[in-house]
């Protein structure tokens, strides 16, 4: 809408509006003012981006001090204009306000200036030169003594001088002055330079005021506004701490009356830079933006009631006065013709980024434009973007940029960024104005993240800045080939949820098959990390959903039927996991010649022999080892061994020396084979850099190494391999917190640890050993409460507690940690009842527990804990019929209750 940019009408409006908010500003105000005193000087400083209120607040500053004290003097100085830049000019437009207001006499500053004037001069006549000099008031001293000494020798200034004052009767109050300090200035004068004379005007000003100031007891308020003009012309570094020296110098002169200093500009003062003292004599405020309460209240003093339109206005302004007050003309207007409407407040007037952008030069501006494309910056970001778009601002002077009010520091630490309404201003007018440029610095910053994230630099930050300005520059095909190459560097450095934020967003925003299968495939992997197995569960089956639309993707929906079972197995649905693992092998072995078709044969084939083992089918397990290596062995001799593939040798070889060293190969000679040969494959898998898992990979050879301490028979050996274990599971949860596997693992071996331990009467590294248990299960619960393994064991630790307890004869502390751990055993019943070893591990707790009884001569106790066991023990067997532990146990514990009972 075409409109004049001021009217008279307009200018009543707006001085009429509400002044909104600023309890803080004002509320500093009035505790320096009446803190003032004559003994120190007071600077008060409000800071903030162009259009805050900055102006409008000094204004009702200056309305407060007449009801603080309406005798003290007010006077205003606005940088705004150009020849109040100059310390003279300022001087001179200071002296006209007060002389005008109060008719306080600037004698000396007038004498000085005059002087000054005409030796700059010399070729005009001090009487002809006083026609230039207009705030000297015909009739004055100062005039009259011009015109006396015009012509005069410099050497009959004084005498000439004091005859005039003694010659004229209205002149007595002017005598005061000379004999005070008139006469000595006046003999200075008369030898002083021009340049010296200049340099003394503002002392000559000061001396007058404060003269003033005291014979009246006065307070006094300099405000000055728009400071940041100061630097219009020129914000070199050299000249930038001399542009406002001479208002520090003008400040320090009133040392003896009670005076404070308002200033009012965009950026905060670093006067304590050239002199720290400045830091107790400054108080300074940064102004923010308004809230969106004070802006309701702000749009409904100026009778816009429209709640919809009041929305828009203040979702817009970001909290800004000044776009608030563009919006109240534009609305004003509007009504004149017709009735407002929300669309008419969609756009952001272009005089808001120009309020933003005044007072600044050209190089400035350009980094300001290139920076508004990077969503922050540090200072090695700002030198590579400075120097690689030449926008000549010195790689030197980030900490000066920095001080801008519209720059803010993020709680990133050395990261910053600029105002959201000027960010979003400069953003669009690069790319609008220039989109070459605009694509090319987003190629720029996602080439600059994307190296970081290689270095493994700035994680989590680095992909997500690559990933943010990849989606600008990048086609889909594109992307999708980034994010497989790069996401991998976030699982590996555990940074899961970020990863996992990153890819829902991407699942909202895009619809391209490819992005999608990928990000939904992603998501399931990552939920299964960190146990939210409902979610992983439902990112799978979309994920095969939408292969099975396209009609594509053999291997990626046995990929994902893979995943499937080892939820379904996390959470103690065997059988769906047999189904998923079965279902999965058979789709791949239709594919022929394809090793990683083989490699995934291999790794579903050990999981499947795991779940036989926990379901004693020993057989079928044996099985499905020997198919798993077969498979591998296949890829090895086809020369396709990657670092996938080593990992599932690890697996496969870990699982086999499992089975072959489990508690009921009695008679068989020890053998560690392949435990040793897990370790050393996990070693070249984890040891490659195309490795994608390293997280789960790490954390699996941890097992293998408590695979080995259980196995072995040397005690020191056995101690060795259990702390190697421990030692990465805590790397693992260090590098990755939200991995649930990883805190369950470390608990299971601090359990069996914990035994170790109280067999070799070492109690008190078994009672560590027993906290870092319940410590690692309960965060394994923490993050997902179906962890149905981490409850079972749980209560195992409770269970070893007690026979800790029992072996040192403290047989209540024993009977109490049984009793625990049955309750924990009841917790594990009702959150996970399919849990394969809930009977199994129960009947252990009540047969120690019987035990017990029986140490303490409880007979009836022991016998009747020793029928519970068995009870748990024959459930057990409805669940795997093969159990050799059940079967065992029932067996011994039935023969123990005949004996009991003779």
């Amino acid at each position: 809408m075409l409109k004049p940019k001021r009217s008279i009408k307009q200018l009543k409006e707006t001085a009429s509006r509400q002044f909104t908010d600023r309890e803080e500003p004002r509320r500093s105000y009035i505790n320096a003012f009446q803190s003032l005193s004559n003994e120190q000087y007071k600077v008060l400083v409000y800071y903030g981006v162009g259009g805050i209120g900055k102006s409008r607040l000094q204004k009702e500053l200056q309305h407060m001090t007449n009801s603080l004290d309406n005798t003290a003097i007010k006077v205003t100085i606005d940088f705004r204009e150009e020849k109040h830049r100059n310390p003279s000019e300022a001087l001179i437009w200071l002296r006209q306000q007060l002389t005008q207001e109060h008719h306080i006499k600037f004698t000396t500053f007038d004498l000085a200036y005059a002087i000054y004037w005409s030796r700059m001069k010399s070729q005009i006549t001090m009487k002809s030169e006083k026609k230039t000099i207009p705030f000297l008031e015909e009739g004055s001293f100062v005039a009259e003594l011009i015109t006396q000494l015009e012509n005069l020798p410099v050497v009959q200034w004084i005498p000439k001088t004091i005859k005039l004052i003694d010659g004229l009767s209205n002149y007595r109050d002017v005598m005061q002055w000379w004999n005070g300090i008139g006469k000595e200035i006046l003999a200075d004068l008369k030898e002083m330079h021009p340049k010296d004379i200049e340099d003394m005007l503002l002392v000559y000003w000061a001396a007058d005021l404060i003269s003033w100031l005291k014979k009246n007891n006065r307070k006094a308020v300099f405000f000055f506004d728009t400071y940041e003009a100061l630097w219009e012309k020129d914000r070199s570094i050299g000249s930038f701490h001399e542009r406002d020296e001479w208002v520090k110098e003008l400040i320090l002169q009133f040392d003896e009356v009670s005076v404070l200093n308002v200033i009012c500009g965009r950026e905060k003062l670093v006067w304590e830079k050239s002199n720290p003292e400045w830091n107790s004599v400054i108080e300074q405020h940064l102004m923010g933006e308004l809230s969106p309460t004070d802006c309701k209240s702000f749009l409904h003093s100026c009778l816009i009631t429209d709640e919809d339109i009041q929305e828009a206005i203040i979702q817009g302004s970001e909290g800004l006065p000044y776009y608030l007050d563009l919006m109240v003309d534009t609305y004003q207007l509007i009504s004149r013709k017709q009735v407002p409407e929300v669309a008419d407040f969609s756009k952001r007037p272009e005089e808001v980024l120009h309020r933003f952008l005044k007072y600044l030069d050209r190089p400035e501006k350009e980094t300001l434009k290139i920076l508004s494309v990077p969503r922050f910056w540090s200072e090695d970001l700002f030198v590579e973007l400075v120097t690689e778009f030449k926008t000549f601002y010195p790689v030197t002077a980030f900490a000066e940029l920095c001080e801008f009010s519209f720059i803010q520091e993020l709680e990133l630490d050395g990261s910053w960024s600029m105002h959201k309404l000027m960010k979003q201003g400069l953003y669009h007018q690069v790319e609008d104005q220039t989109p070459s440029l605009f694509q090319q610095v987003h190629k720029f910053l996602h080439t600059y993240y994307s190296r970081r994230l290689e270095h493994q630099e700035e994680l989590p930050t680095a992909y997500v800045e690559a990933l943010h300005h990849g989606e600008i520059v990048l086609t889909t095909n594109e992307l999708v080939d980034w994010l497989s190459k790069y996401s991998v560097v976030m699982t590996n450095n555990g940074h899961w949820s970020s990863l996992i934020k990153e890819y829902e967003r991407l699942v909202e925003e895009y619809s391209d098959f490819q992005l999608q299968t990928f990000v939904q495939q992603g998501l399931c992997e990552l939920y299964l990390l960190n146990g939210q197995y409902e979610l992983a569960e439902k990112r799978a089956n979309r994920a095969i959903q939408l292969f099975q639309i396209q009609g594509e993707g053999q291997k990626q929906i046995a990929y994902l039927q893979k995943k499937l079972g080892d939820l379904y197995r996390n959470t103690n649905n065997y059988e769906k996991a047999v189904q998923s693992f079965v279902s999965a092998i058979h789709e791949l072995e239709k594919i022929q010649e394809d090793p990683q078709a083989l490699q995934e044969i291999a790794w579903m084939a050990t999981r499947l022999g795991k779940i036989y083992k926990l379901q004693s089918k020993y057989d079928l397990a044996q099985q499905a080892y020997e198919l798993a290596l077969e498979k591998c062995s296949r890829v090895v001799e086809w020369g396709h061994a990657s670092a996938e593939l080593y990992a599932t040798l690890g697996q496969v070889h870990e699982k086999l020396g499992e089975l072959q060293n489990d508690e009921w190969s009695h008679g068989e000679a020890e053998d560690l084979s392949h435990f040793y040969q897990s370790i050393q494959a996990y070693e070249q898998a984890l040891s490659s850099k195309e490795l994608k898992d390293y997280i789960t990979i790490r954390a699996h050879q941890g097992l293998a190494y408590k695979r080995l301490a259980e196995a072995i028979s040397k005690t020191e050996e056995k101690l060795a391999n259990f702390h190697q274990a421990i030692s990465i599971y805590n790397e693992v949860i260090e590098k990755a917190p939200e991995y649930v596997d990883g805190y369950e693992m470390r608990g299971h071996a601090s359990v069996d640890l914990l035994d170790l331990y109280t067999d070799l009467d070492q109690f008190n590294n078994a009672y560590k050993s027993f906290q870092l248990a319940v410590e690692s299960f309960e965060k394994a619960l923490e993050l997902s409460e179906v962890q149905g393994s981490s409850r079972n064991r749980l209560s195992s630790a409770y269970r070893s507690l007690g026979r800790l307890y029992r072996k040192q004869k403290n047989y209540s502390l024993a009977i109490e940690a049984f009793q625990t751990s049955l309750i924990k055993s009841d917790e594990l019943f009702q959150h996970s009842p399919e849990c394969i070893y809930a009977h199994n591990s129960r009947g252990k707790i009540y047969r120690e527990m019987g035990d017990c009884y029986s140490d303490m001569k409880e007979v009836d106790l022991a016998i009747s804990s020793y029928k519970e066991s068995v009870a748990c023990f024959k459930k057990q067997l409805e669940h795997s019929p093969g159990s050799k532990t059940a079967i065992v146990n029932i067996e011994k514990l039935e023969k123990l209750i005949v004996r009991l009972l003779a």
